[in-house]
């Protein structure tokens, strides 16, 4: 064992060769010291071009190295706006300070500046190089006279290669050509006439429509030479004649079948007579050694020779016309060799544009919404001195807005109705706060709005919306308020009651003129409403849909997430059955509009063409799309906009101990550019209906007996040409008074 061992240790020791190989190997490794690959670094192409200018000019092949004096042109293309009027404030550039900020203000007053490249074509694979020749896809296919059937009909024949030509009921009688045929002798048979895979016809009985495998006898139509009438046997007889004196007696039901028949078969005569002789004349040409093509060649060559051995002029010039004729014959419908390259088939050159367009603003599927009516089931008279119209108690307000809940958000800003009658809006007057819209003048970007009289824009009754990614899920949501009065519960309870009493009628009108001389500025929840915008993915519209019945406010549910919870539900039964009607409609229609709406502003109010305000008693709003954060659907922004929307979402005031009774808490904001005092806050806000159009303060909705009320309020600011360090946002909070019984010197709002 001791030897064994000896002898295997011995086998795992290297040998001398192999020591003396690893230590060269391993000196010549630490004497060779590592080098680095040499960086090399790209040729300045212009700067070679500057310095060898002398020698590239003398050089006959400069064209392939200097680039064309003529590479480059610039046009100027005019600036198109679909506005009447530039979006831009008229001193936009004068209030602008920083460079990044007048550069964007001088693009949209701009005209366009097109770069063309002359040569552009030929910088790209030599495969896609413009070509004066039409490239064809494929080789064409070649058509002969040989291959072409002069009967259309027998061709139609010969392309059922295999197929049933002809079927149908016969009656058959003996082939036999000693014995006469009589009536007694006929069978009633259903027969195919079917073209073999050789191209060979032939003639198949069976006993019935189904026994096609089954067949009682079949002729091949090969030995047939002709088919004539034969109505002595039989009425609506045929014979078949055959080439070895047989005959096969055939009778169709009616006149027009037999005549079928007839063609038909006469038909595969025809073609079995052409084949044969086109294989006879075939054969003998072959025996010969000659063709026809070496025949034809030899007439026109000796034809030829003969023409330019003559010494007549005319001659000649008919030879040579003749020479130069054929020759562009023979290059007609020929294909370069390049050009059926399987890899340049496959270039698709229909991205490249040779006209440049100016930048266009896109729009996704556009749809005009109309609000009519919103009536609820408690209605009285409001006012004697009016035409006696029944109408709602109190002024109500509606807010629409777009909700997708596949992404959860919210896809549109509010557009805000008033569809309260003048008899109703009279409520409001007394209870406006004076000074509430004054701006500082010369600083209010309202300015603009002078376009349009302003008339037309304060009681909006149709919005323009947009979406880009339409879908099933997204709804149209109405949310319904009305002045501040007290708890929701509180106020809805007459409407849901549907005692439509004169008591009750007296007892509602008689407290909303109280609330809305006291607290007409301030709005609390009521009710809410939705309905789907599209049938399908493409963007079909639900013109038909209505909107669903009202339901009251859940004073717990008043924030966007609870909405698009609900809106989740809202084909659920179960889920919706829960909720509180309020008796009530709503009407609004949704309808398709045209590229050219006439009549309309854009989200900043500014008119779009056509516009034409004499006559003009409705304005369309455009409604701000808030398109998705993704690169599919980002384009460049065409049109000033210089829009900020702020949202109030909660306030956590129930730990403070400073304001005990704070509990109708009312946030304003206000835009201000300093805190200097006797400064005004500006006049850049977007109004409610019926306010001017810019104010200079705005209002959420109050929560009653809340001490950490939620908003859902969106709150719409036109944003100065030039921001700086002291541009601020001004949250004001107030406790507002709901109670009607107090007397008059109790103060309507305390600062908290």
């Amino acid at each position: 064992m001791a030897e064994v061992r000896r002898f295997t240790k011995r086998l795992s020791k290297p040998g001398t060769a192999a020591e003396l190989r690893q230590s060269a190997s391993e000196a010549v490794r630490h004497s060779l010291p590592a080098e680095k690959a040499k960086i090399v670094e790209p040729l300045d192409y212009e700067n070679v071009i500057e310095q060898r200018k002398a020698q590239i000019h003398g050089d006959s092949l400069r064209d392939l190295l200097q680039f064309p004096v003529d590479e480059v042109s610039i046009a100027t293309v005019p600036h198109h706006r679909r506005t009447v009027c530039s979006a831009l404030p008229p001193d936009a550039e004068a209030q602008a300070h920083g460079l990044l900020v007048k550069e964007c203000i001088r693009t949209y007053n701009s005209d366009w500046l097109v770069v063309s490249y002359k040569y552009e074509a030929y910088g790209g694979d030599f495969r896609s190089l413009p070509s004066k020749v039409h490239q064809l896809e494929k080789l064409p296919v070649q058509l002969f006279e040989v291959d072409e059937d002069a009967d259309e009909d027998a061709a139609s024949l010969c392309s059922q290669k295999g197929g049933n030509v002809m079927e149908g009921w016969l009656y058959k009688a003996h082939m036999n050509n000693a014995m006469n045929v009589t009536i007694r002798v006929f069978k009633r048979r259903f027969c195919y006439l079917t073209q073999l895979p050789d191209g060979s016809y032939s003639l198949c009985f069976c006993k019935d429509e189904k026994g096609f495998k089954e067949s009682k006898g079949s002729i091949f139509l090969d030995s047939c030479i002709d088919v004539v009438q034969c109505s002595k046997m039989r009425r609506h007889g045929f014979e078949l004649r055959m080439q070895e004196k047989c005959s096969c007696h055939l009778a169709a039901e009616s006149e027009q079948e037999m005549d079928e028949w007839m063609t038909a078969l006469r038909k595969v005569i025809q073609s079995n007579f052409d084949g044969s002789m086109s294989e006879r004349r075939n054969g003998d040409l072959s025996e010969t050694g000659i063709d026809e093509d070496s025949l034809s060649q030899g007439k026109s060559e000796n034809m030829m020779e003969s023409l330019e051995k003559s010494m007549h002029p005319e001659l000649m010039k008919y030879a040579r016309e003749s020479d130069y004729h054929n020759k562009l014959s023979r290059n007609e419908g020929r294909c370069k060799l390049f050009a059926m390259d399987a890899e340049a088939q496959k270039l698709d050159f229909s991205g490249i544009e040779p006209e440049v367009r100016p930048l266009e603003e896109k729009f996704g599927k556009r749809f005009l919404v109309k609000c009519h009516n919103l009536s609820f089931a408690l209605q009285g008279l409001v006012s004697e001195q009016g035409d006696g119209t029944v109408t709602n108690l109190e002024p109500f307000f509606i807010t629409l807005a777009l909700f997708d809940t596949n992404n959860n958000c919210k896809i549109s800003e509010d557009f805000q109705v008033d569809l309260n009658p003048p008899a109703v809006r009279q409520m409001l007057e007394a209870g406006a706060e004076e000074g509430a819209v004054n701006g500082r003048a010369g600083e209010s970007p309202g300015r603009r709005a002078r376009a349009v009289d302003e008339a037309l824009l304060r009681y909006p009754r149709e919005g323009l919306f947009s979406v880009t990614a339409p879908h099933p899920d997204i709804y149209l949501v109405a949310r319904v308020e009305k002045v501040l009065q007290g708890g929701i519960a509180q106020c809805v309870e007459p409407y849901i009651k549907g005692s439509d009493t004169s008591k009750t009628v007296q007892k509602v009108l008689k407290a909303a003129k109280q609330i809305c001389s006291r607290l007409g500025r301030y709005r609390m929840a009521f009710a809410w409403a939705a309905r789907p915008v599209f049938k399908d993915s493409e963007g079909s519209l639900d013109t038909s849909g209505k909107f669903s019945p009202l339901y009251k406010q859940d004073s717990s549910k008043l924030s966007t997430e609870d909405l698009l919870k609900m809106l989740a539900d809202f084909k659920k039964a179960e889920k919706i059955s829960k909720l509180q009607v309020i008796p009530g409609n709503f009407e609004v229609s949704i309808e398709p509009v045209s590229p050219d709406i006439p009549n309309c502003v854009t989200s900043s109010y500014v008119p779009v063409k056509p516009f034409a305000e004499a006559g003009c008693d409705q304005v369309t709003f455009e409604v701000e799309e808030f398109v998705a954060d993704s690169a599919k659907y980002m384009y460049p922004f065409t049109t000033f906009k210089n829009h900020m929307y702020v949202y109030p979402i909660q306030l956590k005031y129930d730990n403070q101990k400073t304001f005990a009774k704070a509990r109708n808490i009312a946030v304003c904001v206000e835009v201000r550019d300093s805190d200097a005092d006797k400064t005004s806050p500006l006049q850049c806000i977007y109004g409610k209906p019926g306010d001017p159009i810019f104010t200079t303060r705005t209002c959420a909705t109050v929560l009653h007996h809340q001490q950490s009320p939620e908003f859902y309020n969106e709150i719409k600011v036109e944003l100065p040409v030039h921001l700086h360090e002291k541009h601020h946002l001004l949250f004001t909070f107030y406790h507002v008074s709901c109670d009607i019984n107090s007397k008059g010197t109790t103060k309507k709002r305390e600062a908290v």
